[in-house]
């Protein structure tokens, strides 16, 4: 959700008529709010804006109040339904901002404020250092929610931390007691502080119907293809809508790869569209010594044509990254809950057609009961496990769905090459090989992108993995680990 879904919102559910943006900058959000009446501030003074993007032309931008906020409230009283701030991210201006809008705001109006909860401490640094910056808005939201009684306050957990104020007659303000705004004591206090909700907390309480005509979500990744795969339950509990790919990164498949992944997820229904995101936009820079580890004080540069609600690279950022399936860590960064997490996740119609009429030459399946392999050489080190003895005591078929150089170097080391049939050069993308992992009779591999789509599928598998590597594992009863 970003800021203007939640104002557009608002602006459906209460019928608003006016509405002001504090800090228009670019026309990013002025632009998408759904209201004939609005008014926007701003003195377009920014030079860091100025110096770090050189494209932005500050002269083009239609403000009607070329002037900053303090000069607004000191010259004009009109009066707004709701009112966006979003301009100067310091204590005291944010907190003059406040108290002057709640002068001028209709009684049943509403407030929303942008950059509220910084993940970091240098974000929210003054004077400004970094590229990446939310200010010290936080400390005006906690001052006024703790001086005022006449207002209910709470921040939403998406863009960057949206306040939300309303007016409403309270017995004391919501913080007593002697506090320091100090990051420290932010970060020890800030459910408390912040009245933190989720976004699925704030579309119940508003209602979903003031939602429904939202534009599509979109999400972004850049990881492998198994990454792409494991994040699929977290897009569904968000709704699904479209899907940007990266294949040019050094987590990222191949363009062969992401040719393999496009009919599977096109095919599920959470979907709208798959698309390639451009080559030189959505990189990450890492720290130094970190091969996970993405550096957030370096600005990434987005593809302005695209506007993206999740950039899911950003899974890298889990506390538990290393040890819980990665499933769980696109839960954990964004703080949803994965308790009801939807299995299976990959859904396979047997009726399903594309539009595009060469897309639907699907595998061709085996008859009769079969087995299904797919073993990669780059998680068999360190594995003892005796994977000729396991082909050979089968009663069915065995058909094996990976590369061609993967099945040599398997059947140089085993003396299978009579019981394991080559099928990889039928297998020609990831929806044929779905199919017929979902057909097989058993499922038998290490640690892959066949994994994460048997585990899709919520298809039993019997997995074999190095120890070491205990983090592949799902703890769900599909899953047999190999002895």
């Amino acid at each position: 959700m970003k800021r203007y879904d939640l104002i557009n919102a608002l602006i459906k559910k209460n019928n608003y008529k006016t509405y002001l943006e504090i800090g228009v900058r670019d026309n990013r959000c002025f632009d998408k709010i759904e209201i004939k009446d609005k008014s926007g501030v701003d003195p377009m003074q920014d030079e860091w804006e100025k110096n770090m993007q050189k494209e932005w032309k500050s002269e083009k931008v239609n403000v009607k109040y070329r002037m900053t906020s303090d000069e607004y409230f000191s010259k004009h009283d009109y009066k707004y339904d709701i009112i966006f701030i979003d301009g100067l991210h310091e204590n005291e201006q944010v907190y003059r901002d406040i108290q002057n809008a709640l002068k001028c705001l209709n009684k049943n109006g509403s407030i929303i404020m942008h950059d509220c909860l910084p993940l970091k401490e240098e974000h929210q640094k003054m004077p400004r250092e970094s590229n990446y910056w939310n200010g010290d808005v936080w400390k005006a939201f906690v001052r006024v929610r703790k001086e005022r009684k006449d207002v209910n306050m709470a921040v939403i957990d998406t863009d960057c931390g949206l306040g939300f104020i309303q007016f409403k007659n309270l017995i004391e303000p919501a913080i007593t007691g002697n506090i320091t705004l100090d990051w420290k004591n932010f970060a020890k206090n800030k459910e408390k502080w912040m009245n933190i909700k989720s976004t699925s907390e704030i579309v119940n309480e508003l209602g979903e119907e003031y939602f429904e005509n939202k534009r599509k979500q979109s999400f972004f990744h850049s990881g492998s293809l198994g990454d792409v795969i494991f994040s699929l339950p977290f897009i569904i509990k968000k709704g699904g809508g479209d899907i940007y790919l990266k294949n040019k990164h050094q987590y990222s498949a191949v363009d062969k790869q992401y040719n393999s992944l496009y009919r599977l997820l096109k095919s599920q229904p959470y979907f709208n569209n798959v698309n390639l995101y451009k080559d030189e936009f959505g990189i990450k820079s890492y720290k130094e010594g970190s091969t996970s580890e993405i550096d957030t004080d370096i600005e990434v540069k987005y593809d302005n044509s695209v506007e993206l609600d999740f950039d899911l690279d950003y899974f890298r950022m889990s506390t538990k990254l290393h040890e819980e399936q990665l499933v769980f860590s696109y839960f954990r960064v964004w703080k949803e809950n994965p308790s009801d997490t939807p299995f299976p996740f990959i859904l396979l119609k047997k009726d399903f057609k594309f539009k595009t009429a060469e897309l639907n030459n699907n595998i061709v399946i085996p008859n009769g009961k079969f087995n299904v392999y797919h073993i990669t050489q780059r998680y068999r080190d360190g594995v003892e496990y005796n994977w000729e003895k396991c082909i050979k005591s089968q009663k069915n078929k065995n058909y094996y769905i990976g590369l061609r150089s993967e099945y040599d170097a398997l059947i140089k080391e085993c003396d299978v090459k009579d019981d394991l049939i080559f099928y990889g050069d039928k297998v020609k993308d990831l929806y044929d090989m779905a199919w017929i992992i979902k057909k097989c009779d058993k499922f038998y591999c290490n640690p892959s992108v066949s994994q994460a789509i048997a585990m899709g599928l919520y298809k039993e598998y019997h997995i074999a993995i190095n120890p070491k590597i205990k983090n592949v594992l799902t703890g769900m009863p599909i899953e047999k680990v190999l002895k």
